[in-house]
């Protein structure tokens, strides 16, 4: 059975919309990342990742403009990472990216997106025994 782990939302300030959310749920900060897709702060309340992005011009991976905020993609720790990438297929999803490398704490993470273009992300369980690191 997959499990939500992961709630991603664009936003137009990375700064200001963390100190909102760790101050509001007392979050912890687990990593600030940038790169060509775009810059992110990544917060915990130790079971869920909430992840705030923030993609300025020339970025990779924004959804309606630097300003826009919203959701951006759900993500799901599954037991079988393939199995579920081909579930996803043949109801209509597609591959969208692979994450990129300088992710702390990264895992094998692959985003498809649903028949509404509508972003998620799996990886594989923290069972895996080929991956006993797999969860954040």
């Amino acid at each position: 059975m997959a499990k939500l782990r992961h709630i991603a939302m664009q936003v137009p300030n990375l700064q200001e919309s963390a100190a909102y959310y760790e101050k509001l749920f007392d979050l912890d900060r687990v990593c600030d990342v940038e790169s060509e897709y775009g810059n992110a702060i990544m917060l915990s309340d130790g079971t869920m990742n909430l992840t705030l992005l923030h993609f300025p011009e020339g970025t990779k991976g924004g959804r309606n403009g630097p300003d826009w905020a919203g959701l951006h993609h759900i993500g799901f720790i599954v037991d079988d990472k393939e199995a579920t990438a081909n579930k996803a297929v043949e109801l209509g999803g597609e591959f969208f990216m692979e994450l990129p490398d300088n992710i702390p704490r990264r895992r094998r993470r692959d985003q498809i997106q649903g028949p509404q273009r509508a972003g998620l992300r799996h990886r594989r369980s923290r069972l895996d025994p080929e991956r006993p690191e797999a969860i954040a």
